[in-house]
């Protein structure tokens, strides 16, 4: 059956389905709001904790139940949704490539996996973040399932699909070949993932009402979806229809306009352009990198329908960790400021505001448990202080047109670079905390104040006069919608104020040095 034919035949499916959104669900337009902590649920919490290595690649304990239990660390930081590991079950027993502990590797999309813990648990953590005003994204998987031993597959294990004619032949992935892209199976000689047969029909509509009644029954309010690629596009408008909730895709390529193109099949998308040139920019030395990012962000700006609707990150279970390629305070302070501050949802990884270093997997996947949930810790702090500051422009009067607002980056040489974003203006440097600075006079026509330090910012003659020192990151924004707004009201004083107006210098608040 051809593309076209089986696109028409599953709008056919789709008039017979009940797509209900659940109560708490959000739209689209409800999520480019948001802020999300992204964890791996065997290694965020767990009722039960245990020491953990990474490097035996097993599961280790953590399940939705400590996830409840620590609901206050996530919000302590700002973040308003979890995105959590995917909840089926998975194959049972060691692999090559360790247990499934990850969630990856799908035996029965009808039963939760048993590590995590049992359908009330699941239930019950929608309902311990719907109650904080928060909300669950879940991470999907229906690309494939998984089998440790290639050469001998029994297709009797798997349900629903638990024939061969189920999956399409077994062959090598060619990265240039779309159909290969879209049929081939993912894996090695010694691991290997069986392609559902997404063209068939009556697979589709079970899918599509798998998916409708998981969303229903466990309260879910987004689906991040798992090898987006891996399935030929027009599946996913209708799976997220059936779904009823925001989708966003994993579409793992650096190249912005081969990108873009998937955002006519599902609203979301992870940013990998930007997330591929944004976590090298940290490396010492990398002098390019933050010029690369500017492009990169202008360039999925331009060719993408809606960038405020993509998830931006710059860690996850699949790349270094930031403080493996760079432990200065202040680069990451400025890596946490980008993720948090420019377009589309931030996603942070579990541990990034601890600083993990792990250089790789399994490394980078540690459990957060032996490390300590230390609240006290600067990127800790630092990540709460700027999520507010974002929550706050987000519901300011004008916070509907701040998070539509695309954002445009402008570098100044190869150190610094400025993010405008509606009335807000990010500057982010990646040269860390050396004994440097920048003096910046760029067109203004108000007074602005650095959200960061309460720093009264002077424009003479429509020119803006600032400085960067010791590569602190500034975020900064109109005096008169600051004091509108309720930002700084304690910091600064109104003689302060009068101090600009009459052509005065930089101003720092009280108890600012």
């Amino acid at each position: 059956m051809k593309h076209n034919e089986v696109f028409g035949w599953t709008l056919k499916v789709l008039s017979f389905l009940l797509v209900v959104i659940p109560a708490n669900a959000l739209d689209k337009h409800g999520w480019r709001k948001q802020s999300i902590y992204s964890l791996l649920t065997d290694r965020f919490a767990s009722t039960n904790p245990k020491p953990c290595n990474p490097e035996d690649r097993e599961y280790c304990g953590g399940n939705w139940r400590g996830i409840i239990d620590k609901l206050d660390y996530i919000q302590g930081m700002g973040f308003t949704a979890i995105w959590i590991s995917p909840i089926i079950k998975n194959i049972e027993g060691r692999t090559k490539y360790g247990e499934a502990y990850h969630g990856y590797w799908p035996q029965d999309l009808y039963t939760l996996n048993p590590h995590f813990g049992t359908e009330q648990d699941l239930i019950d953590l929608a309902d311990a973040l719907h109650d904080r005003g928060m909300y669950l994204m879940v991470d999907t998987v229906v690309n494939h399932m998984g089998s440790s031993d290639p050469r001998n597959i029994d297709y009797g294990i798997y349900r629903p699909f638990n024939q061969s004619s189920h999956y399409h032949p077994m062959c090598p992935i060619e990265q240039d070949k779309p159909l290969s892209l879209e049929q081939c199976w993912i894996g090695t000689e010694d691991m290997t993932l069986p392609d559902i047969d997404t063209e068939n029909p009556q697979i589709i509509e079970t899918l599509y009402n798998f998916i409708h009644d998981q969303v229903k029954q466990f309260k879910i309010d987004g689906l991040r979806v798992d090898a987006t690629k891996h399935v030929r596009r027009t599946f996913w408008p209708g799976f997220c229809e059936s779904a009823g909730v925001y989708c966003q895709g994993e579409e793992w390529t650096g190249q912005a306009d081969l990108f873009c193109e998937w955002q006519e099949y599902m609203d979301g998308l992870h940013n990998f352009p930007v997330q591929g040139v944004a976590a090298e920019s940290v490396i010492p030395l990398n002098d390019r990198a933050l010029r690369k990012t500017a492009i990169a962000m202008n360039l999925v700006a331009h060719h993408c329908k809606d960038s405020t609707l993509l998830g931006l990150f710059l860690e996850s279970q699949d790349a270094p960790r930031l403080a493996a390629l760079n432990n200065d305070y202040t680069v990451l302070k400025n890596a946490m400021t980008l993720n948090l501050m420019s377009d589309g949802i931030p996603i942070v990884f579990y541990g990034q505001e601890q600083m993990f270093n792990g250089s790789h997997d399994p490394v980078n996947r540690p459990a957060l448990w032996d490390q300590g949930y230390n609240t006290d810790g600067p990127l800790y702090q630092y990540t709460s202080k700027v999520n507010k500051i974002r929550r706050d422009l987000i519901n300011s009067e004008d916070g509907e047109i701040y998070i539509r607002s695309i954002t445009h980056a402008i570098m100044i040489g190869d150190h610094v670079m400025v993010m405008y974003k509606g009335p807000v203006i990010t500057f982010i440097t990646n040269y860390g905390a050396v004994d440097k600075e920048y003096l910046i006079k760029m067109p203004g026509s108000e007074t602005m104040i650095d959200l960061l330090t309460c720093t009264l910012i002077e424009v003479e003659g429509e020119v803006m006069r600032t400085s960067i020192k010791k590569g602190e990151p500034k975020i900064l924004y109109p005096y008169q919608l600051a004091f509108r707004d309720g930002f700084c009201q304690e910091q600064i004083t109104l003689q302060e104020i009068d101090d600009v107006f009459m052509g005065r210098n930089e101003i720092n608040g009280p108890d600012r040095k």
